[in-house]
């Protein structure tokens, strides 16, 4: 069990914090008595930054300490493992629920470093129920697919608070008196409010902004023209007053003649000029989309050096069928930045040879240097190679070709394997049956034992002395042949090479396949001297080690004594146990009552190393249900008698308490 204790409240406040990474021990001492203690492993300072400090009303410090609790021990030690996003959880991104266990995939590039299977992190999410804190477990890296779970026991909702209720509003009583026509007037109205006295009465007057009844207007009208492109003449009289003397207008109808389409664009592609502002150049007029003119603007996108321009100008002259002069008024550069290069397409040179035929999803297994590959791979890497597939039918040897692009999963010395993700079938169409071909030579065998100092490799070359008498037959150059080589340090090796020259007896051949040909194991050596019993003859302890001596019975009837030497590691600073409250134990207390606390219970405890009350205590319930109530308070007294706990309301069962004292000297 690992205990991390805080000096200060460690999320509450922003900057430089320290934590102490304690071990819980326990040692069963001679006669069967437990000593427990706890060893201060490591001692880490980081600073905390103001976007993590904890709200108060989210989740307290004694729960997220209980949370860093579960952390398996040894993950502090390195940069702990962030998601950097809150998922929202629906349909399109959803749990596979399990009974208890929630999984879901996570994208790998939201993690602020690579995670690996058993890592664990916080991972906090929202659903329809609100927002809720995981300790999530990678399970699988697949690529950018990061498989994780957790229980739902271990998910803990961080909804805020309800608020106090408000207040109940007013109920304003309303009356209004017209002093003119309502219609038209200026009425006056009077409010007041019922239920209370804070608002005085007040009144107020407004303006009714509906006019009087309008005059119905003649209108006649007469077009001296087309109305649609004319001035038509109207006149304007109102009826039912006079108000307005009768008028008469003219207007211009603005809508005119269509007119024709306008020539296209006039554009350009082209290259290797170099756009010079105030400067006039040659273009094809096979680069244009239409044929220019005279006086016609023009825009025109050239690349010249590895840059693109964009260019406006005007064609000023047409020098002949093929070739315009262009005025150049304005150039600019809209290259855009120049990528990182690639990496070069990973080729695996060697061919593979299997009796399966391959499939998409199917994974490869096979063993092969690195070197065979055009460079080194790593894990994820695509690759290209050539697999052949040898089919047996009714004792006739079909061979397959494919040509294959593969995904790098694994890699452990020179073995490899795959998946493949793309297949392409080079073999060519059978031919029709040739005549049988005459009988080949004989195999061809190196009677003779062959050694050298190279190692045997594949299409490693080797020199050897041999007449031809050496072989089963007589040999010729391009001959494959089975021999026995061995290395001068003793190795033995079956081989089947390749010669590839022969001058007078002297023969050079490089190995196409081998394996290794070690010999007979040797006779079993004799029995060594073993312990047939050991036993503990004294044990001496001082406050800082404990020295026991240990006697050993060999199995030659002869005894020899070994000291073995240990520190203690017993830390009287600090005391760890489990405070059980129950229900009887809780008592009405103001003492917090203000912060909603009215109820607390001691837990006794009088027997640490010092006075209790100058022991700092951190008490965390053991269920994560009363973690997450937010019924018991984050904090606690150390009194003389015990630790001191409150509750907002009264616990109707026996509650246990994951209790820690630390004593600061």
């Amino acid at each position: 069990t690992v205990n991390f204790v805080s000096e200060g409240d460690v999320f509450k406040n922003s900057g430089l914090a320290l934590m102490t990474v304690q071990a819980l021990t326990e040692r069963i001492n001679d006669d069967d008595t437990v000593s427990k203690g706890a060893i201060s492993l490591e001692r880490v300072a980081f600073t905390v930054e103001d976007a993590v400090v904890l709200p108060e009303d989210i989740v307290s410090t004694s729960e997220f300490n209980w949370l860093l609790q579960e952390y398996v021990f040894g993950d502090y030690l390195r940069a702990q493992l962030v998601y950097t996003k809150v998922d929202v959880i629906n349909s399109d991104h959803a749990f596979t629920v399990d009974g208890e266990k929630y999984s879901i995939d996570l994208e790998f590039g939201l993690f602020n470093r690579d995670p690996k299977a058993d890592d664990v992190f916080l991972y906090i999410y929202t659903n329809a129920s609100g927002t809720n804190i995981a300790l999530a477990t990678i399970d699988e890296v697949r690529g950018q697919v990061v498989s994780c779970s957790f229980l739902r026991s271990n998910s803990v909702s961080i909804k805020g608070e309800k608020g106090d209720k408000g207040n109940t509003g007013m109920t304003p009583n309303i009356t209004a008196s017209a002093s003119v026509n309502s219609s038209i007037g200026t009425p006056a109205v009077s409010v007041s409010k019922s239920g209370t006295t804070e608002n005085p009465r007040f009144s107020f007057a407004f303006r009714n902004l509906k006019g009087n009844t309008g005059a119905t207007p003649n209108i006649s009208a007469s077009a001296d023209v087309d109305a649609n492109v004319g001035t038509p003449s109207v006149s304007v009289s109102r009826t039912g007053s006079n108000e307005y003397p009768n008028l008469a207008f003219s207007f211009r109808n603005l809508k005119g003649d269509q007119g024709e389409t306008g020539p296209e664009l006039l554009t350009c592609v082209t290259s290797g000029i170099t756009p010079v502002v105030g400067s006039t150049t040659n273009l094809r007029i096979e680069d244009f989309n239409r044929t220019p003119s005279v006086g016609e603007s023009a825009i025109v996108f050239l690349s010249v050096n590895e840059k693109v321009y964009f260019v406006h100008g005007v064609i000023e002259k047409i020098n002949n069928e093929l070739t315009v002069s262009f005025s150049i008024s304005h150039s600019q550069d809209i290259t855009g930045p120049k990528g990182d290069m690639g990496e070069g397409c990973i080729i695996l040179a060697r061919t593979l040879s299997y009796s399966t035929a391959p499939h998409s999803g199917g994974t490869l297994n096979f063993s092969v240097g690195w070197s065979d590959f055009s460079r080194s791979p790593e894990i994820g890497d695509l690759f290209i190679c050539e697999y052949i597939w040898n089919e047996n039918v009714g004792g006739i040897n079909h061979e397959h070709g494919y040509l294959c692009i593969c995904e790098l999963t694994a890699a452990s010395g020179i073995n490899f394997t795959a998946e493949f993700r793309s297949l392409l079938e080079t073999t060519g169409p059978k031919g029709e049956r040739g005549n049988q071909g005459e009988t080949g030579a004989a195999c061809l065998i190196l009677e003779k034992l062959v050694s050298g100092k190279v190692t045997p490799a594949y299409y490693e070359t080797f020199e050897f002395e041999a007449y031809s008498s050496d072989f089963s037959r007589v040999p010729v150059v391009g001959d494959a042949f089975v021999c026995e080589y061995t290395q001068y340090n003793g190795g033995a090796y079956l081989c089947i090479c390749e010669l590839t020259k022969i001058v007078d007896h002297a023969y050079t051949a490089v190995f196409k396949t081998f394996v290794d040909a070690k010999g007979l194991p040797g006779d079993k050596g004799a029995d060594g001297v073993g312990i047939s019993s050991a036993s503990v003859k004294s044990v001496e302890e001082t406050e800082e080690y404990t020295s026991t001596t240990v006697s050993f019975t060999k199995t030659d009837s002869t005894t020899s004594d070994v000291v073995i030497k240990a520190k203690n590691g017993i830390n009287t600073n600090m005391v760890s146990f489990i405070g059980t409250v129950t229900v009887d134990m809780w008592q009405d207390s103001t003492t917090y009552s203000a912060y909603g606390y009215n109820y607390s219970a001691l837990i006794p405890f009088t027997s640490g190393a010092y006075a209790t009350d100058t022991y700092v205590p951190d008490i965390i319930p053991s269920v994560v249900s009363d973690i997450a109530s937010g019924n018991f308070a984050p904090f606690a007294n150390s009194l003389s008698t015990g630790v001191q706990i409150y509750a907002k309301t009264k616990p109707t069962a026996t509650t246990n308490f994951n209790v820690s004292l630390s004593h600061v000297q």
